[in-house]
C-alpha cells in the first residue's frame, strides 16, 4: 500500500454510466489533466471505477479528493434488485402504496390495458401497528411496543433485511418514528431502517411513504457498494474523504450517502448539468439547454439567467415518486446504443430499449444482433471505424450495414442508406420533443437558448437537434464525452432541509417562518461542520406557496432576515403570472413548506477550469487530416473535412460539412453550419441556414 501524500494535488471525478465509466483527474497546481473512458461493468460497477483510476497512471496516494457520480441507486429500483424490505406504518394505512392518489398516470387515462406497477413492498410485508399522532402534533394514541416487536419479528421471519417506518403526521411530531427506530435498533441491530421524518419531513403521506420505502429498498445495496469501494480505495493507498454526487446539484460524503441513499436518486446526469452551466456562462451564454446523450439515454435540462431549475415532482418509475428537491432533468431512452425497430404498424421506432455495453451495438462485434443509432452513424460515415475511443476499439462497418439492411431497410422497402438516415431522423425528433417539454411547454422559446452538447453521442447529433428547434448556437466542451465527470469537480457540498408549515401570511405574519428558517440553517451548518467544513457557507432560503384553495405550489426565494408580508406576496404574484399568465387579487397567500440550502465550496472552480483550459494549449496545426465521403443529412454523399481536435488551435474557423474527432466523442458540423474554437477550448457551432 502506498503512503498517503500530504502534498497531493490531484482531484478526481469518476462518473459510472450504463455503457462507459469516465474518469478525469486534474492537477490544479501543475495544470495537468488526465482522462480516460473504460467499459462499465454492470455486474460490479466498482471494477470499472477502479479500472478508470488505475488508467490515470498515478498512485492513489497523490489524490486529494475523489468525487463519484453513480446511477447505482436508480438502477437498483428500475431493475427491482433492492433488499427485501418491510413497511411499518400506522394501523389502517398499509395500503397507501397501492391506493396512491386514486388516479391514473398522465397518458393512461383511456388505456384499457393499463395495469398498476407493483409497489416495491408486497402487501404481506406492510404491517400497521397501533399508534397515532394527531394532525396538530399531539399524541392521540401511544405507540404499542409489543405490536411493533411482533410486526418486526414477522417481517424478519419472511426475509426482510431493511425497514421503512412511516407514521401518520410524523412530519409534525416524529416522536413515535424515532422511538420505533430506537427500539428496533436495540432489539434487531442487523436491520437497516429508514424513517419518513428523516427522509422527507413534509405533508402528503403517500409521497412521504414512497420516498421512505425507496430509501430503505436501496440502503443495504448502496451501503455495501460504497463500503466495497472505500475498502478498495484504502487497499490501493487512498484514505481521504470520498464524495458522492447528489441529485440537488451538490455532493456529500460517503458516510451521509449510506444514511440517505435517496439523495443519489436520478443524480447520474446532474453533474453534467452543473458543468454545462459553468462552461456555458464562461462562453458568454446565460440561457442554456444542456443535452447529454450517452449510450443508453438522453438527458436534458435548462438553466435560465444562469440559475438551475429544480423540481420535487420526479418519479424513478411509475408509482415511485421521489419528492426530494433535485435538478429538473428529463430523460428518454435515446442513446448511441438505442435499438431501431419496426412496430406492428410498419413505423420505424428508436428506443427506449438499448443494446447497452453488453452485447452493445452490432458494429462492436461483441454479439449484438439489433441495429442501433451507433450502427447508423457508422455506415453513414459520420463515425470513424478506426478511431472509436481514440482508436482503442475498432468498429465493424460491414456488420452494421448488414443488420440495418436486413432488419430495417427490407421492412421499409428501401436502401440501407435511407434506413440509416431514418434512424437518425427519428432519434433527433425524439430528442427535440424531449427538449420542448422543458421549454416550449413551459412558455419558453428554445430559440432564446444556446445548446450545450456533451456525452459521447451528444455532439454527433447536436447541430441536427438545434436546427429542428431553431436554436442558433451549440457549445461543445473540450471533453464532451467526459463532461459529467468534469462536472463532479465543479460541485460543492450541499445540504437541503425542508419542513412543513401551514400558515397564511396575511393572517399569521412571518415570525414563525423566520424562526423555522433560522433553525433549519443552523442544522445545515452543523452538518457542514460535521464534515470538516470550516469556511463561511452560502445560505439560501425559500418558501413553497400557493393561493388559498389551490392544490399546487410555487417555490419563492426569500431573505430570512427580511420577510415583509407585502414583499413576499408580490414576489409570489409575479412568479405566478410569469408561469401561468395571471395572478389573483385579494386572495390570501399560504405557505406550505420552508426550505433551506447550505452550501460549502470545497474546490476552487476557476482553478479547475483554468487547468482544463490550459490543457487546451495553443497549437499551430489546424488543417484537416483527411477528406472523407460522408452521407449528409440531405441524403447526399459529400466530401467532409476530417479534423482531429487534439491538433486544432483556438480561434480557428471551420465551415461545414466537417467532422471533428476526439478520443471521447465525435462532432458533426453539417453544410449549413460553421464552428469556431473559443478562448476556453469550446467548439461553438453556429447554425447558419437550411
Amino acid at each position: 500500500m502506498s503512503q498517503q501524500n500530504d502534498t497531493a494535488a490531484l482531484v478526481v471525478g469518476v462518473d459510472v454510466g450504463g455503457t462507459f465509466t469516465d474518469t478525469i483527474a486534474v492537477d490544479t497546481e501543475n495544470k495537468r489533466v488526465y482522462l480516460n473512458k473504460v467499459s462499465s461493468t454492470p455486474s460490479d460497477p466498482s471494477n470499472a471505477f477502479m479500472n478508470g483510476l488505475k488508467k490515470i497512471g498515478e498512485p492513489l496516494g497523490k489524490i486529494k479528493r475523489i468525487i463519484h457520480g453513480t446511477t447505482h441507486a436508480t438502477n437498483t429500483i428500475i431493475e427491482r434488485k433492492g433488499a427485501v424490505t418491510g413497511l411499518i406504518t400506522t394501523k389502517g394505512f398499509r395500503d397507501i402504496l397501492e391506493i396512491r392518489r386514486g388516479n391514473r398516470p398522465r397518458g393512461h387515462a383511456f388505456d384499457l390495458q393499463w395495469t398498476k406497477q407493483d409497489p416495491l413492498i408486497p402487501r404481506y410485508l406492510r404491517i400497521g401497528v397501533p399508534e397515532r399522532i394527531a394532525s396538530e402534533g399531539n399524541i392521540f394514541r401511544e405507540l404499542e411496543e409489543e405490536s411493533l416487536l411482533r410486526a418486526v419479528e414477522f417481517l424478519i421471519k419472511h426475509g426482510v433485511t431493511s425497514l421503512a417506518i412511516s407514521f401518520l403526521f410524523s412530519y409534525i411530531n416524529p416522536i413515535h418514528e424515532r422511538k420505533a427506530k430506537k427500539i428496533i435498533g436495540q432489539k434487531f441491530p442487523q436491520l437497516y431502517t429508514s424513517i419518513s421524518s428523516g427522509i422527507l419531513p413534509e405533508w402528503r403521506e403517500y409521497e412521504r411513504g414512497c420516498a421512505t420505502v425507496a430509501d430503505a429498498y436501496v440502503k443495504p445495496v448502496m451501503t455495501q457498494y460504497i463500503g466495497h469501494l472505500e475498502q478498495k480505495l484504502k487497499n490501493n493507498g487512498y484514505s481521504r474523504q470520498f464524495f458522492i454526487m447528489n441529485s440537488n446539484g451538490g455532493i456529500m460524503t460517503s458516510n451521509i450517502t449510506k444514511e440517505q441513499p435517496i439523495q443519489t436518486f436520478l443524480s447520474g446526469p446532474v453533474a453534467g448539468v452543473v458543468a454545462a452551466n459553468f462552461i456555458g456562462k464562461k462562453a458568454g451564454f446565460d440561457n442554456l439547454i444542456s443535452i447529454d446523450m450517452g449510450g443508453t439515454s438522453f438527458d436534458t435540462s435548462l438553466t435560465r439567467k444562469g440559475e438551475f431549475v429544480y423540481t420535487t415532482e420526479s418519479e424513478i418509475e411509475e408509482g415511485v415518486p421521489i419528492k426530494i428537491s433535485m435538478l429538473d432533468i428529463r430523460t428518454i431512452g435515446a442513446g448511441g446504443g438505442s435499438i431501431a425497430w419496426i412496430d406492428s404498424g410498419g413505423l420505424l421506432k428508436v428506443g427506449p430499449q438499448s443494446a447497452g455495453t453488453d452485447p452493445g451495438p452490432v458494429c462492436y462485434g461483441t454479439g449484438g444482433k439489433e441495429p442501433t443509432v451507433t450502427d447508423a452513424n457508422l455506415i453513414l460515415g459520420r463515425l470513424n471505424p478506426n478511431y472509436f475511443l481514440g482508436g482503442e476499439q475498432k468498429l465493424q462497418e460491414g456488420l452494421a450495414k448488414e443488420v440495418i439492411q436486413e432488419k430495417i431497410a427490407n421492412s421499409l422497402n428501401g436502401s440501407w442508406v435511407e434506413a440509416a438516415q431514418g434512424i437518425i431522423r427519428v432519434v433527433v425528433a425524439d430528442m427535440a420533443r424531449n427538449i420542448r417539454v422543458i421549454s416550449t411547454e413551459r412558455g419558453l422559446d428554445p430559440r432564446e437558448f444556446a445548446l450545450v452538447a456533451f456525452g459521447g453521442a451528444g455532439p454527433l447529433h447536436a447541430a441536427l437537434i438545434a436546427r429542428e428547434l431553431g436554436i442558433h448556437h451549440v457549445i461543445v466542451p473540450p471533453y464532451p464525452g467526459l463532461t459529467s465527470a468534469v462536472g463532479l469537480l465543479l460541485c460543492d457540498l450541499k445540504f437541503d432541509t425542508v419542513r412543513s408549515l401551514f400558515c397564511c401570511i396575511e393572517r399569521d405574519g412571518t415570525e414563525l417562518i423566520a424562526r423555522f428558517l433560522s433553525e433549519m440553517l443552523e442544522q445545515g451548518i452543523r452538518l457542514l461542520e460535521d464534515e470538516g467544513y470550516r469556511n463561511q457557507p452560502i445560505c439560501l432560503t425559500s418558501l413553497d406557496m400557493r393561493y388559498s384553495g389551490q392544490n399546487y405550489e410555487i417555490n419563492i426565494p426569500v431573505n430570512k432576515d427580511n420577510l415583509p408580508v407585502e414583499d413576499i406576496a408580490k414576489r409570489f404574484d409575479e412568479r405566478h403570472k410569469y408561469l401561468y399568465g395571471f395572478y389573483l387579487s385579494n386572495v390570501p397567500h399560504e405557505v406550505l413548506r420552508v426550505r433551506t440550502s447550505v452550501i460549502g465550496q470545497v474546490l476552487d472552480k476557476d482553478d479547475i477550469f483554468n487547468a482544463l483550459s490550459a490543457n487546451e494549449e495553443v497549437r499551430s496545426f489546424s488543417e484537416p487530416v483527411e477528406v472523407r465521403k460522408v452521407w449528409d443529412d440531405s441524403n447526399q454523399l459529400k466530401d467532409h473535412k476530417i479534423y482531429k481536435r487534439a491538433n486544432m488551435s483556438k480561434h480557428i474557423n471551420i465551415k461545414g460539412p466537417a467532422i471533428i474527432e476526439q478520443m471521447d466523442s465525435t462532432i458533426y458540423i453539417p453544410s449549413w453550419a460553421k464552428a469556431v474554437i473559443d478562448s476556453f477550448g469550446n467548439i461553438v457551432i453556429s447554425i447558419t441556414s437550411d
